[in-house]
């Protein structure tokens, strides 16, 4: 089994995560699990589900999802490859990661490469 370490920013965005969750009930993504990450998609990036399928999930978490920026935080946090968190798709929370990373001295962030564009 592999070790993984999660930090303390990690524990605290899942954490908040749930306190949301669990306060305001169902959310979006629990009614239909699957809509947020499709099995297939038209290219072959790492962390492809969720990119190119537009299914309405994303919609439904910006405009829904009473929980989305505890989401966002959370998969942000996390490094979460694979759906839709957040509003997110991977693309678009790898150019998070990619601005963080520039904007703490090029540092690469777990495996997310510090490309300029």
């Amino acid at each position: 089994m592999q070790h993984i370490e999660i930090d303390n920013d990690q524990m605290v965005a899942a954490a908040d995560l749930a306190d949301a969750v669990f306060e305001v009930g169902q959310v979006p993504c629990q009614n239909d699990p699957d809509a947020w990450f499709p099995e297939k998609s038209s290219d072959n990036l790492p962390g492809y589900h969720g990119l190119t399928i537009n299914n309405g999930a994303r919609e439904m978490c910006l405009n829904q999802c009473p929980v989305v920026l505890h989401c966002r935080a959370y998969a942000l946090k996390h490094h979460e490859l694979h759906g839709i968190w957040g509003g997110l798709t991977y693309l678009e929370r790898k150019n998070v990661w990619s601005k963080i990373a520039q904007t703490e001295g090029g540092k690469s962030r777990k495996g997310i490469p510090n490309r300029k564009h």
